[in-house]
């Protein structure tokens, strides 16, 4: 009897629940609950297909299918066709189907008449070429896209290691992260159409630099210099190429200073082939009149080399009010370049601020305590004792 009532109770709590969830739905089927369902359900699944995860395996599943309908159509054509030989007419077969007779109409090969057909199949035929000349171009640039992308990843690993490795406190730890930062750089010149990739290029020769291995340093600079002597003139390229000839000139310091003395000149040359620089490449050009005086000090051109340290300092001092004017206006100044780059904008100032003391200081030894400094900076790197090492 307790079964009979328990399975009595339970059968009834089912049919309960059933009349009520069917009732309920019921209710719940209206006009616009339908319609906001299959909206929400037809959102779900575009969403799903536009995924660029199934838009590239879509895309693959296309070419795929495409591909193999070509195959056969070409082999059917070619099974079909009888090639001709001299003096040999071309015989259709007697399964022939009609579109290949049309075809074969259009281009004379087979004599028998049809119905006018016009020109509607060469249109239709250039008109697939175009397409698939258009397909074509599309996939090699997203390739080119592809490939930059890699490129790009490799060189900002590389920079990261770098960057580690300068903060790193145990030898073996820094010595693995700078060679893992140039191993990155070089595997960018691996990808296909980067061979001559000019950052790559860059950041290997200063990573060498940084590494202490000046001869294959040197060897990378000069093959970044072929490389965009090569290109025509234009800012980037004018930009690079005096970055590449200045960090040359600064290795070439200490052992040929008046080579170093004619990359500097014509480092400066590139700068403002173009016009007046602005910000970091404006810092740049002051790096490159200080270092240009620097080396015309140590060789006795004093007069020259006081009119490039003037140079430098008036630079540095353009940036520092150019940048200060910017910070105190940096809502309106976002507004115009539409675009925030305060954190830049601190940090070219404290490097403009760093310069223009570092230039203060050499104008005043050269002013009052000459013979020390040309001392100071024939000995060593050539830099004086007391401002070889940078605060950042």
């Amino acid at each position: 009897m307790e079964g009979t009532d328990s399975v009595g109770w339970l059968s009834a709590l089912i049919a309960w629940i059933a009349a009520l969830a069917r009732d309920g739905v019921w209710q719940l089927l209206t006009v616009q609950n339908a319609i906001s369902l299959v909206s929400t359900g037809i959102a779900v699944w575009k969403w799903w297909e536009a995924r660029e995860a199934n838009l590239f395996f879509r895309f693959e599943r296309m070419i795929a299918r495409n591909e193999d309908k070509l195959v056969r159509a070409r082999s059917d054509l070619l099974d079909v066709m009888h090639r001709p030989g001299p003096g040999v007419l071309v015989r259709a077969p007697l399964f022939m189907t009609w579109n290949l007779r049309a075809v074969l109409q259009r281009r004379e090969w087979y004599p028998n008449s049809l119905l006018p057909i016009g020109k509607r199949l060469d249109r239709l035929l250039r008109g697939a070429l175009r397409t698939c000349d258009r397909k074509v171009s599309a996939h090699l640039g997203r390739l080119s896209h592809f490939r930059e992308e890699i490129a790009s990843v490799h060189l900002i690993r590389g920079a990261i290691a770098a960057s580690r490795a300068s903060i790193a406190r145990e030898e073996h730890k820094r010595q693995q992260l700078e060679q893992d930062a140039l191993d990155s750089f070089r595997l960018v010149l691996g990808i296909p159409e980067h061979q001559d990739d000019l950052a790559a290029h860059e950041f290997i020769a200063h990573q060498l630099a940084r590494m202490g291995q000046g001869q294959l340093a040197e060897s990378s600079y000069l093959r970044l210099i072929e490389i965009l002597q090569a290109q025509s003139a234009s800012p980037v390229r004018n930009l690079v190429l005096a970055r590449a000839k200045r960090c040359l000139g600064v290795m070439k310091y200490p052992s040929a200073p008046q080579a170093a003395r004619s990359l500097l000149i014509e480092a400066a040359e590139l700068m403002t082939q173009f016009g007046p620089p602005r910000d970091r490449d404006f810092l740049e050009l002051a790096e490159t009149y200080y270092l240009d005086g620097i080396t015309r000090l140590r060789l006795g051109a004093y007069v020259q080399g006081a009119q490039q340290l003037g140079l430098a300092q008036g630079c540095y001092r353009g940036l520092v009010r150019s940048l200060r004017d910017r910070r105190r206006g940096l809502f309106k100044w976002m507004l115009s370049e539409r675009r925030f780059s305060g954190h830049r904008v601190k940090e070219l100032c404290s490097r403009a601020e760093y310069g223009l003391e570092q230039v203060n200081r050499m104008i005043m030894l050269n002013e009052k305590r000459r013979d020390l400094l040309i001392a100071s900076l024939r000995k060593g790197n050539g830099v004086p004792r007391h401002n070889r090492k940078r605060p950042y």
